[in-house]
């Protein structure tokens, strides 16, 4: 039995056809994981006063498909930072259960730059880490990501970004020592130094807990021009070549937003949700079936995580 509270859809575990892909009942299973956490999610930002938007590919898939792209296999959100940091006080204590909160304070060494939500009875591990065995949640999961925003396009921009990347940098580095140690992370003489560090630090850092001072620098650095008025904002939980995708007008966030059709409910996305697409994916409109931007995420909806990187 799938671990999830919601009802769903007559027949909705079955296959289906959808623009003509094969949707599998293993991929169902998967997305009435996900549909159960985006109601979860939902029920405790009305409860808290938290707004939030569709956005990347769910934000195509209901203005496009009415609900899920048929090849995803994921849930992505975005949320203001002022919203976020509430969110963030109130997460870890109004999800519950099986509904797991994750950042980089609930779980240390996720670094993912932005909050998950998390089923803990499932397994949804990005295919490329799932060698590292990494000791935090990796259930199924619907990602939230904080808008900041950018300064104007110019050198004060570059700095910013360029701070931001050396933030980040350190704090992976710290992570790898303490939070995220694993003794197969790199080769070769940098590798084996990292190891024989980490052995020592690590299980140190396990019975006396340090938070990452890099990774906080970064989040205070991320919010350092919200309090004034500028063109753009960001999601800035990448800071390499995709992130200028991610880089809309403030101008389309204004107002409360649209409900779209999402599946078998309702999704609300910005109010320039038109503007935010065409930035981001281009021609849209066109079906190009193809990969998720994880590469893969290795996902059972009825294994709990820890047995299937048996830690």
């Amino acid at each position: 039995m799938l671990p999830i509270k919601i009802d769903l859809p007559e027949r909705f575990l079955e296959e289906e056809v959808r623009d003509g892909y094969t949707i599998s009942t293993e991929m169902k299973a998967n997305w009435a994981v996900q549909m159960d956490l985006l109601a979860e999610f939902d029920r405790v930002c009305k409860e808290h006063n938290i707004e939030y938007f569709a956005c990347g590919g769910t934000l195509l898939g209901a203005v496009r498909h009415g609900g899920y792209i048929p090849w995803d296999d994921d849930i992505d959100l975005m949320i203001t930072r002022d919203n976020y940091n509430k969110l963030c006080a109130c997460g870890p204590t109004a999800f519950t259960g099986r509904y797991f909160f994750q950042t980089e304070d609930t779980d240390p060494g996720t670094l993912r730059n932005h909050a998950q939500l998390r089923n803990s009875e499932t397994t949804g591990v990005i295919r490329e880490e799932a060698q590292y065995k990494y000791q935090f949640n990796q259930g199924i999961f619907l990602d939230i990501f904080p808008l900041d925003n950018l300064p104007e396009r110019g050198m004060e921009r570059e700095k910013f970004l360029a701070k931001l990347r050396s933030r980040m940098r350190l704090a992976h580095a710290f992570a790898l020592l303490t939070s995220r140690y694993t003794k197969t992370d790199f080769g070769g003489v940098k590798g084996k130094i990292i190891r024989v560090l980490g052995a020592i630090i690590h299980p140190i850092y396990r019975m006396i807990p340090v938070k990452n001072i890099f990774y906080a620098q970064l989040e205070t650095c991320m919010q350092r021009y919200n309090d004034q008025q500028t063109e753009e904002i960001a999601s800035l939980f990448v800071l390499d070549d995709r992130l200028e995708n991610c880089i809309w007008k403030n101008a389309d966030f204004a107002g409360e937003g649209v409900e779209l059709d999402f599946e078998w409910t309702k999704i609300r996305v910005p109010s320039g949700y038109l503007n935010i697409l065409d930035k981001q994916f281009g021609d849209w409109k066109k079906f190009v079936i193809g990969a998720t931007d994880h590469g893969g995420i290795i996902s059972d909806p009825y294994q709990k995580y820890q047995d299937f990187l048996d830690i």
